[in-house]
């Protein structure tokens, strides 16, 4: 008769396992900042590779105005599509940030913004 490991476990020995199962989610968890480096480094290292290559072309810069609308319509297709809430949080963050920047580009500095106010 063939015999398993499994056949001697107990209760106890199970339940043993599962406790020492409980600090180790079988991934790696990372803060917030610890996501942003390893972003950074991505990026980094994708750039490094690019820049290797000798028929790179210079593509042109994507304005504000353009990213909102292109995140707009976007947002109005995952939303047809009957996307994930998540995915649709994402890309509203996306698009509101675009308007944020499409904003202050767009609006004229007044004089007193380039004056820094000394301590009272």
């Amino acid at each position: 008769m063939v015999r398993s490991a499994f056949d001697e476990a107990t209760g106890d020995v199970v339940a043993e396992w599962m406790e020492a199962d409980v600090d180790e989610p079988g991934h790696e968890i990372l803060n917030d900042d610890e996501i942003v480096v390893d972003i950074v480094d991505g990026a980094n290292d994708v750039r490094e590779d690019s820049s290797d290559e000798e028929d790179s072309v210079d593509e042109p810069k994507v304005s504000p105005g353009e990213a909102f609308s292109a995140l707009d319509v976007s947002l109005r297709w995952l939303e047809q599509s009957h996307a994930d809430p998540c995915h649709l949080l994402l890309v509203k963050k996306w698009r509101d940030e675009a308007a944020k920047i499409r904003f202050n580009t767009m609006k004229q500095s007044n004089l007193f913004s380039y004056f820094k106010r000394q301590g009272n």
